[in-house]
């Protein structure tokens, strides 16, 4: 009876992963989560910032969060966190973290500051300064155990 139920269960889930290319979307992005934090957190933003003139958009910092995590500090699953510093407006700014946060789901927006820049010459426009910090869930050393020993 308990192999019939498990059957039934491996049929479901075997439906499931086979609709709408499931198997190969999880593949792609549990290969994103796989990747070096920094370096995927780095390239992306590259790719992002091209889009812009520095002087609408430009990262300014970029770096290990200190102190501890309001967050990832209530869970055993392993992460890390990074800090992000900006200049700009404000709609640049928000379309960069979509598409970023797009990119890699396992980001986790954990605190954002916005202050003024007033403008340093009369007859310009000031800018914004953007202060991130992103939580980023990374893969369990047990996942990556099982990979190793089933590959």
């Amino acid at each position: 009876e308990r192999y019939k139920t498990a059957q039934q269960q491996v049929n479901a889930l075997e439906t499931i992963l086979t609709t709408d290319q499931k198997r190969e979307k999880i593949q792609y992005w549990t290969s994103r989560v796989e990747q070096d934090t920094v370096q995927s957190l780095t390239e992306n933003l590259e790719k992002i910032l091209a889009k812009y003139d520095t002087a609408v958009l430009n990262r300014t910092e970029m770096g290990q969060a200190t102190g501890a995590s309001g967050i990832g500090g209530r869970t055993e699953h392993p992460f890390s966190r990074m800090q992000l510093s900006f200049e700009g407006g404000f709609k640049p700014m928000q379309l960069l973290l979509a598409e970023l946060e797009n990119e890699m789901p396992h980001l986790l927006l954990e605190s954002i500051t916005i202050r003024p820049q007033p403008a340093k010459n009369a007859g310009e426009k000031g800018n914004l300064q953007f202060g991130i910090v992103y939580l980023c869930w990374e893969k369990s050393p047990d996942a990556k155990t099982k990979k190793t020993k089933g590959s």
